[in-house]
């Protein structure tokens, strides 16, 4: 019974968080939604990379590993507290747009809130391109490693389209 009333707990607690999450980013305007999409899209690639097992959650339509899922969650949550200091908005956003995701993925009664993120997310593409251009243009991004990335623009842009595949069932 006391297991039953924190598992409870916990989900209406990340309920409240990712609905929170997908007010605010339904409640921006098309560029700034765009814009989130692409740091997205460059934080799928960044995790990619550091993570392990980052991909094989986002990337499967099965159930997700329950060690991989709770280590990804650990550090999509790291990387949205580091991006508040020194603030940077749109990375902080992408980080928790996957935390989101991933915390929608461990409670099965969140699904439908994380089909509603990527739906936003998908809206928002064609802005999405138009800012990577535009940042392509000015000569890149920088990582939280304060590596300066320009190479992964490209792989970004091809990115813009995905969508986790538990989403789109």
């Amino acid at each position: 019974m006391f297991g039953k009333k924190i598992k409870n707990w916990a989900i209406n607690g990340a309920r409240k968080e990712v609905a929170a999450y997908i007010g605010n980013l339904g409640a921006a305007d098309m560029h700034a939604r765009g814009a989130i999409c692409a740091h997205v899209a460059l934080m799928q690639i960044f995790l990619s990379q550091k993570v392990q097992g980052f991909s094989t959650i986002i990337e499967s339509t099965g159930i997700p590993d329950s060690a991989d899922l709770t280590f990804s969650l650990q550090e999509t949550n790291k990387l949205a507290k580091w991006f508040k200091n020194p603030p940077q908005p749109l990375n902080g956003a992408a980080a928790m747009a996957w935390n989101n995701s991933l915390r929608t993925l461990r409670h099965p009664e969140l699904f439908q809130y994380g089909a509603n993120l990527w739906q936003l997310l998908k809206d928002a593409q064609q802005y999405a391109w138009d800012y990577l251009d535009t940042l392509q243009d000015f000569g890149g991004t920088i990582t939280p490693q304060g590596e300066k990335i320009l190479a992964d623009l490209g792989e970004a842009i091809s990115l813009l389209g995905f969508v986790p595949p538990k989403f789109t069932q």
